[in-house]
């Protein structure tokens, strides 16, 4: 149960059973100590905050300075990392920092109403020129992953070992995510201010091709290991210099990749890779683990008694026994996502069997909805007396 609503006068958030104070939680990010040189946070915390607070009911005017301020900074920040055309066929970040890149500044076009500000974003939060340079970001993102992706399968198809399954899916990624949003601009591209008439027309990019995005992910799903894992592939970070830290969170946990697939493409494309996505479903359920928070251990036994914890961690990890948060939030996703694209394939398939007709195509057609009589199931003098249509409904 998640609460964005404002604290009323009195309230004490502290007693507030299991409702999750969203607001709260949204508000101690902008205001944390985030490191603008840590490009996978940047990205990923700005599209947390515009995804979950859809509403604008934390990032409006309301923000004090050092929340609006904190949030005007994720924004440039994400925006100096976007791929450059000098740069070449050799970016200084990895594929997967360029997708996240790509995500955060793709919703934020997706939040911009018409005539409205970036994000419908506070004015005082969006840098000068930012709606200019989020259109000329995602044109470089598009570029540069369309070339990344075609270099990846030639590379394949010629047996070059340069060829990296990873590179392939996050470059995938990225041409389709900032694609789609680019293309649902228009043939003519966007204006570069809103409201002002002038058109960018290098903003014009047509929709991402879909035979190339079938090849794409025929050849990652080939890649796939027996156990239902995929190759190690390019880290996370070119450089990995921090002490510290476990080198196996420098790589991408490959759950994390098949979750974000099935996000961002359409169920049918999954249907010749079935096959592939239930052996990585029987790897999520040969691999969960255990650990126990301990509240009391024994001296003499040396056993320890406490609340046990389940989850997942990345297999780059070194052999803790201890499941990890990320980890365990991109298996729960992925599960998920693999079963809505399941529902939908087995939904087409009833329609097609039976030559019906999907309302996501045509839209919802109520006449006969209407005309049909309803009736009580019960005793309609019960409060808990149910009708037909509101079972049907259901």
């Amino acid at each position: 149960n998640f609460n964005l609503a404002p604290p009323a006068d009195g309230d004490d958030l502290s007693d507030s059973g299991s409702v999750v104070q969203v607001r709260t939680i949204l508000a101690e990010l902008l205001k944390s100590e985030w490191r603008e040189d840590d490009l996978f946070q940047v990205p990923l915390l700005l599209n947390t905050l515009l995804t979950i607070d859809k509403r604008r009911e934390v990032l409006n005017d309301s923000m004090d300075d050092v929340m609006s301020s904190s949030l005007k900074r994720l924004v440039e920040a994400t925006l100096q990392a976007r791929p450059q055309r000098r740069n070449g066929n050799y970016q200084p970040i990895s594929n997967y920092i360029q997708f996240l890149i790509a995500d955060a500044l793709a919703t934020l076009m997706e939040f911009t109403p018409a005539y409205e500000t970036l994000g419908n974003l506070p004015s005082r939060s969006i840098p000068a020129d930012a709606e200019k340079d989020v259109l000329l970001a995602l044109t470089r993102c598009v570029e540069v992953s369309f070339n990344e992706l075609c270099r990846q399968l030639a590379y394949r198809s010629a047996g070059e070992t340069k060829f990296d399954s990873t590179r392939l899916a996050y470059a995938l990624l990225t041409y389709v995510r900032a694609g789609t949003v680019m293309s649902n601009l228009g043939s003519a591209g966007r204006e570069s201010h809103n409201g002002d008439g002038e058109v960018d027309k290098s903003t014009a990019i047509s929709e991402p091709n879909r035979k190339l995005i079938a090849a794409a992910l025929a050849a990652f799903f080939d890649e796939q290991n027996q156990d239902g894992m995929f190759p190690q592939g390019e880290p996370i970070f070119k450089s990995f210099r921090r002490s510290g830290r476990d080198v196996g969170n420098a790589f991408i946990f490959a759950v994390d990749t098949v979750q974000t697939l099935l996000r961002l493409l359409e169920p049918e494309y999954f249907r010749p890779h079935l096959d592939g996505l239930d052996k990585l479903l029987g790897w999520i359920e040969t691999h969960k683990v255990k650990e126990v928070i301990a509240d009391y251990c024994d001296t003499e036994t040396q056993q320890c008694f406490g609340k046990p914890i389940t989850g997942w961690a990345s297999p780059h990890m070194s052999q803790s026994g201890s499941p990890t948060a990320w980890a365990s939030s991109q298996v729960l996703a992925c599960v998920f996502r693999m079963q809505e694209t399941v529902q939908q394939l087995l939904h087409d398939d009833v329609l097609q069997e039976f030559n019906g007709v999907s309302h996501s195509h045509e839209g919802t057609q109520m006449v006969s909805w209407d005309r049909l009589l309803d009736t009580d199931l019960g005793d309609p003098l019960k409060d808990e007396c149910r009708t037909l249509k509101s079972v049907l409904n259901e």
